[in-house]
């Protein structure tokens, strides 16, 4: 049985992208909705470490990338007008992690010490930078920096839950929210002859059959989904690319640490934490490390190296009763020479009325909302919209996903790395 779902504008994929893009589009009065294959956020989204970068990393780079801090750097303030409730859409009910991240250098390392004095790419872009780190009494660093970091500075970059952030996104979305089981195979768009979409196809999950979409505009906001879809309408995979990394966890009796290691002209390691049962919590590590295990499957390998890195940047640290995970996180974006990660938020046109979008960083889905806005196509434009809109009767609705360490990961104990 096919039924059928007609609205204004339909967005196919459930990341902080698309739930941001159908929010900002409904506060407008548009009559959008979307639709996920699998739970709302999984993948890039629910992997993101939550740091709402204001490029105050980036400044600290060897070689400055300004692009990047140019189109971060009003992030922070946003996001907090979002989660005060003064702008739309409304992230009240979200999780706060922390209201700042901490930028160090750890001790015992000679190189560390040298860079103490010389953070000259620091001082080069404190003028473009919205929260440039700063200078904080060692009294006031977290417990781990105190014991372990030559130098600390805070930056006003706040750290959000990220499935929390997709909580409070999708809860007032929910009857615009659309579960499919999969795309009806090797089924392109229907089209218009002028080539705009006319309408997509997608098999609904259990019994729910087959659902009919038919929109005035189609965006794909479905992270490494979008390939399947491009290439669909008559595209090239290619205008996407993959970019691999090997996150690592580490659980335990751990404190609270949100913040980069920087040392060597690089961000060594990002750490973000999150709170479990009994007292523990839930270290999720990016930075260089993550980068250099990409794709690897040497496991006993990596896990070697990212113990070595943890002992480098924070050497006082007890990881006695730790347990280290790890999974592969993969970041899907409009494709750059040289596999490099593009700069700022890309929007691709694949159709006269479809587009491909990616936020290439979580902190820019507001600014990646704005620009699929400004090429959507406004009434009386001569882009025909539906008779009407139309939902089909009692659809599946997606959930939101859990977090990867919430997800059925293998841990191993510390004492057991490095160890043949």
């Amino acid at each position: 049985m096919t039924q059928e779902l007609r609205a204004e504008v339909a967005i196919v994929g459930g990341g902080i992208a698309g739930l941001w893009t159908l929010a900002s589009l409904r506060a407008k009065g548009v009559d959008a909705i979307l639709l996920e294959a699998h739970t709302l956020g999984s993948g890039q989204t629910l992997q993101a470490q939550g740091i709402v970068h204001g490029g105050g990393k980036y400044a600290l780079r060897s070689v400055g990338d300004r692009a990047a801090i140019e189109a971060i750097r009003e992030m922070p303030t946003r996001w907090r007008e979002h989660f005060a409730g003064t702008r739309r859409p409304s992230l009240a009910p979200a999780k706060l992690l922390s209201d700042r991240c901490w930028l160090w250098l750890p001790r015992e390392q000679w190189r560390a010490r040298w860079e103490a004095w010389s953070l000259m790419p620091m001082l080069r872009h404190g003028g473009i930078l919205h929260c440039p780190p700063q200078k904080v009494d060692r009294r006031e660093w977290p417990e781990v920096l105190a014991q372990s970091a030559l130098r600390a500075f805070a930056m006003s970059e706040p750290v959000f839950s990220t499935a929390s952030v997709h909580q409070a996104l999708a809860e007032p979305l929910r009857d615009h929210l659309f579960h499919f089981a999969r795309s009806c195979e090797g089924q392109a768009p229907e089209l218009e002859q002028d080539g705009r979409w006319k309408a997509i196809v997608v098999e609904g999950p259990g019994e729910h059959g087959v659902l009919r979409v038919q929109a005035r505009a189609f965006v794909l906001t479905a992270g490494a989904g979008n390939a399947e879809w491009i290439e669909r309408a008559g595209g090239q995979r290619s205008l996407m690319q993959r970019r691999s990394l090997r996150m690592f966890l580490l659980r335990g009796a751990l404190p609270p640490l949100h913040g980069h290691c920087f040392l060597g002209g690089r961000t060594r390691m990002t750490i973000t934490s999150h709170d479990l049962e009994g007292g523990r919590r839930v270290w999720q590590i990016g930075g260089e490390v993550a980068e250099r295990h990409a794709g690897t499957s040497d496991l006993a390998r990596a896990y070697a190296d990212a113990q070595r890195e943890l002992r480098t940047v924070l050497p006082h640290l007890d990881i006695e009763g730790l347990q280290w995970s790890s999974y592969e996180a993969i970041r899907a974006e409009r494709s750059h020479p040289g596999g490099r990660r593009p700069e700022g938020v890309q929007v691709e046109r694949i159709a006269p009325n479809a587009w491909a979008a990616w936020p290439t960083k979580w902190a820019l889905a507001p600014v990646l909302a704005e620009e699929i806005e400004k090429r959507l196509p406004k009434a009386g434009e001569g882009l025909a919209s539906p008779a009407a809109a139309l939902r089909p009767r009692n659809w599946a609705r997606p959930q939101v996903g859990r977090p990867p360490w919430e997800e059925d990961l293998p841990w191993i104990d510390v004492r057991s790395v490095g160890r043949d």
